[in-house]
C-alpha cells in the first residue's frame, strides 16, 4: 500500500490568530492524523485593513494554489 501525503491548508481567519480557539481544535485534529502536512495562515491577523501587505497576500495566495 503506497502512502500518500494529504496536503491541507488552514486560512485562519480570526483576528485572534494562533490564540483562536477553533484554529486550536483543528489543529487537535489534525494531530491524531498519519499521512498529513499542513500550513496555517493567520489572514484575519495578517491581512486587516490596517496592516495590510501585499507580500502577505502573494504568499497565502501562492501556499493555497
Amino acid at each position: 500500500m503506497h502512502n500518500t501525503i494529504i496536503k491541507i491548508v488552514i486560512v485562519n481567519g480570526s483576528p485572534k490568530g494562533e490564540y483562536s480557539l477553533t484554529l486550536q481544535h483543528s489543529l487537535y485534529m489534525l494531530g491524531h492524523e498519519k499521512d498529513v502536512e499542513f500550513k496555517v495562515l493567520h489572514v484575519g491577523k495578517d491581512l486587516t485593513d490596517i496592516n495590510f501587505e501585499l507580500s502577505s497576500l502573494e504568499s497565502a495566495i501562492a501556499d493555497i494554489e
